[in-house]
């Protein structure tokens, strides 16, 4: 083999080598670009089982969310409903129930006094008498007890009628008041309710503790099975101090006739103030025996026109003849609330009740003069 032939086998072979090697380099990129291919197809698996988690995830919260979508839109018609502001009664006719009420305690106290007779002889022994006056005092007031314990002591024969029928105003505005006001018959319960309701009042806006106020009253059972026994058991104190008495049993029955058109005035007030006005609180209201007489705030029950007078002279008030009404609302941006007047209270004052006590001789109204009478001077002292 000669030179030539030799060196082009040994060029051949160099170029196979050096092809083989590229072939070899090229491989080796092949498998190493693969080895590449196959983590990533790994990792884009990977990626992709998570993205289909994520997707039944969000498959499922989005279910969650329709469906609590159509609760909450549910419930948001059942809260406009809650929190409505429109009331079912007005303003004016809720103080017109009210003043019905009270029309309603004067003709029962003024029948009552109509018909009452003296007992000569005290019912009662002495010692449970001075424990029934000292319950008046608690009850009416120290003018008013003092007041019935001096009836015996009078040379009249017959009752001092209209005194009769002022004390047993005073006497029913007051049961009125708290039947209207309690939250449940039992005194526990009104007064957690009650303190319940204040705090509420206090925090949240009028719909949420007005409507709050509805509802609770609603559910609330509140028994007046022993209103009768209740209001007959105070006008028998009232009748033992003062000594008087009903006539007979037709007029003590046709008294209790009378209560019962009286309990249901008062269940239809409870079920108007406690569920069918709601944009704020209206509230009966009586002052303390004891307030000072503010003509701003009351209105004086035979008024003689020396009311300034008797402002002047700080004259107290002796008991509330018929009751008032006020529009509670919270002041805006503080937890303070504000009271509108809708409607006075009635009292009787001091002075007046000591009038009272000395009519002219021989005097007796009749019912009629005495509703007048609550609105113009008392005749005999001044």
């Amino acid at each position: 083999m000669d030179d030539g032939t030799r060196d082009y086998i040994r060029d051949l072979e160099a170029k196979l080598e050096a092809q083989g090697a590229a072939a070899r380099d090229r491989e080796a990129d092949t498998a190493e670009t693969i080895q590449s291919l196959l983590e990533d197809n790994e990792i884009l698996q990977q990626r992709n089982q998570q993205l289909e988690w994520e997707l039944d995830s969000l498959r499922d919260r989005l279910q969650d969310a329709t469906a609590l979508s159509d609760a909450r839109g549910k419930e948001l018609i059942s809260a406009q409903t809650f929190l409505s502001t429109a009331d079912n009664i007005s303003v004016s006719e809720v103080i017109s129930k009210i003043a019905a009420l009270n029309e309603e305690v004067f003709q029962i106290s003024a029948f009552l006094g109509d018909c009452l007779i003296c007992r000569h002889e005290p019912p009662t022994p002495e010692q449970d008498l001075q424990e029934i006056f000292e319950t008046l005092q608690r009850r009416l007031g120290t003018e008013i007890a003092f007041a019935l314990s001096q009836q015996p002591h009078t040379e009249e024969k017959e009752p001092n009628r209209l005194l009769a029928q002022m004390v047993l105003q005073i006497n029913l505005v007051k049961f009125c008041f708290r039947k209207i006001r309690a939250w449940h018959s039992d005194g526990e319960l009104h007064h957690l309710l009650g303190d319940i309701f204040h705090g509420i009042r206090s925090s949240q806006q009028q719909a949420v503790s007005g409507r709050w106020r509805a509802l609770t009253r609603s559910e609330i059972e509140f028994s007046s099975e022993t209103w009768e026994n209740e209001v007959m058991a105070s006008i028998s104190k009232i009748f033992a101090v003062a000594r008087w008495d009903f006539p007979g049993p037709d007029q003590r029955t046709s008294f209790q006739r009378q209560l019962s058109t009286l309990f249901n005035a008062i269940k239809e007030i409870r079920l108007v103030l406690g569920q069918q006005f709601t944009s704020a609180d209206l509230e009966v209201r009586i002052p303390r025996t004891d307030m000072v007489y503010d003509p701003t705030l009351l209105d004086e029950a035979y008024s003689d026109g020396r009311a300034s007078e008797r402002e002047a002279r700080a004259e107290e008030v002796a008991g509330t003849i018929e009751m008032g009404l006020v529009k509670v609302q919270p002041l805006q941006g503080s937890e303070r609330l504000q009271e509108e007047i809708l409607l006075k209270p009635k009292v009787l004052l001091g002075p007046t009740l000591r009038e009272a006590l000395h009519p002219p001789s021989g005097t007796s109204y009749c019912r009629e003069e005495r509703r007048e009478r609550m609105h113009r001077p008392l005749e005999g002292k001044n």
